[in-house]
């Protein structure tokens, strides 16, 4: 007897070769190109709101031209105040006879 082939004939050889080392250099520079791009196109508007804030924070506002008032350093602030409200009707004041009642003698 003959030892059995360990594949037969109508089946194909296996068809799996690795990857080579140029390609897979070539997938992983892909890779790492594709997220730094996906980062900085995330990161880049945050980023010139970031410099922004920090260079209005750090920003000192003008001295005052003569005869300026508003708007720098040693001017006037303009500043607005609610009107006072009209003083709430106590208790008694509301039980007091008004001049129209009878007891005041009008009427």
């Amino acid at each position: 007897m003959t030892s059995p082939d360990p594949l037969p004939r109508g089946l194909p050889d296996d068809p799996f070769r690795p990857t080579s080392l140029r390609r897979r250099l070539v997938i992983a520079g892909l890779a790492l190109g594709t997220t730094l791009t996906i980062g900085l196109a995330m990161l880049t508007p945050h980023a010139a709101a970031v410099r922004a804030a920090l260079a209005l924070k750090f920003a000192e506002p003008p001295p005052c031209a003569p005869g300026q008032l508003r708007g720098c350093v040693g001017g006037m602030m303009d500043i607005v105040v609610l009107p006072a409200s009209a003083p709430a009707a106590s208790a008694a004041s509301a039980a007091a006879p008004g001049p129209t009642s009878p007891a005041s003698g009008g009427g």
